[in-house]
């Protein structure tokens, strides 16, 4: 493994080739990794600027120095993510190709047997024209036969989307009401009854220092789309999860320790996180929010966390 380091607009970014020839790139800001990706995939290139900028970590001209992009395609990406939300930044929108290259006999047959089996998958189909013709049909090449007579003129493209959602954008700028609306604390009765019942409440007791950083970040009024995972936090004060992770031999001066890494897999289960690898989609900072940290580690720091746990093979004591 050979490792690069480099200073580009104050974060410092290291490159890590690995021995299977693929290469892994982190980026850092005051020595903590705040953003993990592999140059060789665009996606996740596209995904780390976008990352960095929102987040303020630098500017666009320098992430896209970072993830390789030129200035417009950053600006572009970001207008996209913004307008259009996330997962519009990996559609390339070109669409499937007209299947051009089968003659009329094999088309014909193709359609006969989309004919007799409207309800048969297209895999199906390819396999039963295949078994037929004495030669290879593709699916894709199936589901372009059964779909090219749509009304294509009903489909609209990014850049269609993109125009309207600005137009909307636009017209709710125009009319946003800059007055904040509030609830009728005071003269509704039961509840400022309530609110006086609550003041006179003591703040929570803190047994952890996970539990002082919680209540000190809801003092502060931080908003916590993760809200409702919080009572969860309060099972694993139950069935005092930290001290069950106490023993696990980790360094004690490590950014994250492996009750960090098996509450993140915890809270993603409750939230129907589908996987690690879809943690790279959920802010951080709110899902620290319900751990007690800062920050939620990332999908690359929970799996090498994970690798390195499971060389003390000691799963077993853990799940008993």
């Amino acid at each position: 493994m050979v490792m690069r380091s480099e200073k580009i607009g104050g974060l410092k970014v290291f490159t890590e080739l690995r021995a299977n020839g693929t290469s892994r790139k982190t980026v850092y800001q005051n020595y903590v990794p705040i953003v993990h990706f592999n140059p060789d995939l665009i996606n996740e290139r596209k995904l780390a600027v976008v990352e960095l900028v929102d987040r303020a970590h630098c500017s666009q001209r320098i992430a896209g120095k970072i993830c390789g992009f030129h200035p417009n395609t950053v600006f572009k990406l970001l207008r996209i993510k913004r307008l259009l939300g996330i997962e519009s930044i990996f559609e390339d929108n070109r669409g499937p190709k007209g299947p051009f290259k089968y003659i009329g006999t094999i088309r014909s047959h193709i359609k006969k047997l989309l004919r007799k089996y409207p309800e048969s998958k297209d895999q199906n189909i390819a396999e039963k024209a295949s078994t037929d013709l004495q030669i290879k049909i593709s699916r894709s090449s199936v589901a372009r036969i059964r779909t090219e007579k749509q009304d294509k003129w009903n489909l609209i493209g990014k850049a269609e989307l993109i125009a309207q959602a600005a137009l909307a954008d636009s017209v709710d700028r125009s009319n946003f009401d800059s007055r904040q609306m509030q609830f009728n604390f005071e003269f509704d009765k039961q509840i400022s009854e309530k609110i006086a019942q609550c003041i006179k409440q003591t703040s929570p007791e803190t047994k952890t220092v996970s539990d002082q950083r919680v209540v000190k970040r809801l003092q502060q009024g931080q908003r916590a789309i993760f809200a409702g995972g919080l009572m969860h936090h309060l099972f694993l004060q139950e069935i005092d999860f930290d001290a069950l992770m106490a023993n696990w031999p980790v360094n004690p001066n490590a950014t994250y320790l492996s009750k960090d890494i098996l509450a993140t897999l915890f809270h993603s289960i409750n939230l129907d996180i589908a996987s690690i690898e879809a943690l790279k989609l959920i802010d951080a900072d709110d899902l620290g929010l319900c751990m007690g940290i800062p920050r939620a580690p990332d999908k690359e720091t929970s799996r090498d966390h994970l690798a390195r746990m499971a060389e003390h093979h000691l799963s077993t004591d853990l799940i008993d």
